[in-house]
């Protein structure tokens, strides 16, 4: 197995223990008291690791994955896709509801070095989420997956928020101008 295989395995590790640990930070934020935890169909057993090809749970059985993406932050609105239309508890209890015990979440750098205020409309079903910055709301929508039992997957998706990938775009590769490898 090459590095890069290992580094990808460690950090999905990493990122599903760290978001299905308890939170050992703060008390929940107000708008996740409520907040309903459904029974996973198939909870994930952390901490995993890795065993040659398969990530294994704390019991060495092989856990199964089964995420969904949920979109958005790694575009220009930097929060997740459909908090304008239903509220936080409502979508992660859907989530549930489904079947999935992960879900992967896209973000791009600029979310993490421009951390601006999300704008209302994005929001607009969930009052307490406004005048937030995106790390706050990111931070709020993690926890709130975790305190669901849900596995969370952090996945770093681009470098400049929006669109990425097509032929015109320089996110295709690991480092781009703004974000260089020597930084």
């Amino acid at each position: 197995m090459d590095r890069s295989h290992i580094s990808f395995i460690f950090l999905l590790a990493l990122s599903l223990v760290l978001a299905t640990s308890p939170p050992f930070l703060d008390p929940l934020p107000e708008i996740l008291e409520g907040c309903e935890r459904g029974a996973l169909k198939q909870p994930l057993q952390p901490p995993l690791s890795s065993r040659g090809t398969q990530i294994v749970d704390k019991n060495g059985e092989v856990a199964t994955l089964q995420c969904v993406n949920w979109y958005g932050s790694h575009q220009r609105s930097f929060a997740p896709g459909g908090l304008h239309t239903k509220p936080l508890c409502d979508i992660i209890t859907r989530i549930v509801d489904l079947g999935f015990n992960c879900v992967r979440l896209p973000y791009s750098l600029d979310l993490w070095y421009e951390d601006p205020v999300i704008q209302e409309y994005v929001v607009a079903a969930n009052p307490r989420l406004m005048g937030m910055r995106a790390m706050q709301v990111n931070d709020i929508l993690v926890r709130g997956l975790a305190s669901a039992g849900l596995g969370v997957m952090l996945n770093n998706h681009n470098s400049d928020a929006g669109f990425c990938c097509d032929v015109a775009s320089e996110d295709g590769v690991w480092s781009t101008e703004k974000y260089p490898v020597e930084a």
